[in-house]
């Protein structure tokens, strides 16, 4: 699936003429040509609490949804384009006409939304961690043990100069 999202982040690439990053809804950079954003990372909680703020923001403003956030930074504009599943980072410069931009990159997401519905993980695994708590309470108890051994022939000599 990863060179899928690769090949579908170089097509927005050269679609859009600017640098794309493709995020999951969890955080993890699976495609990008943003230097800000390498592939194979997670966005820092900084940056994810301020995408994951969209749905207040649209409650704030009285509104359903927010589809896009727009950050500029230096003469450069940051694009949050949200989809499903998916959000699609774009890094353009000022001088682009952003309602153009936007126009565009919605219908890449209308596409994106249909084909990645099987990103989303549909269930976790259940792991039985009890196995794990009885070889540390072991390791405990023997390094308890150990350690009492180890300090006894002081507790002797101590119980020892305190009879004379």
């Amino acid at each position: 699936m990863s060179s899928n999202i690769e090949d579908v982040g170089k097509q927005l690439k050269q679609a859009l003429n600017t640098d794309v990053a493709i995020i999951d809804k969890y955080g993890f950079i699976l495609s990008s040509s943003i230097n800000e954003f390498k592939k194979g990372t997670v966005l820092s909680t900084t940056l994810l609490d301020f995408i994951n703020a969209r749905s207040r923001v649209a409650l704030e403003l009285n509104s359903n949804e927010i589809n896009s956030l727009i950050l500029t930074i230096s003469g450069t504009n940051f694009v949050f384009t949200y989809a499903h599943y998916l959000l699609i980072i774009t890094k353009i410069q000022e001088r682009v006409d952003l309602s153009e931009f936007l126009r565009s990159i919605k219908r890449f997401i209308v596409m994106l939304d249909k084909s990645s519905s099987s990103l989303e993980i549909k269930s976790f695994r259940e792991f039985d961690i009890s196995e794990e708590l009885d070889k540390i309470e072991k390791e405990i108890q023997h390094e308890t043990n150990r350690n009492e051994e180890k300090y006894q022939i002081f507790t002797d000599i101590i119980t020892q100069i305190n009879k004379l």
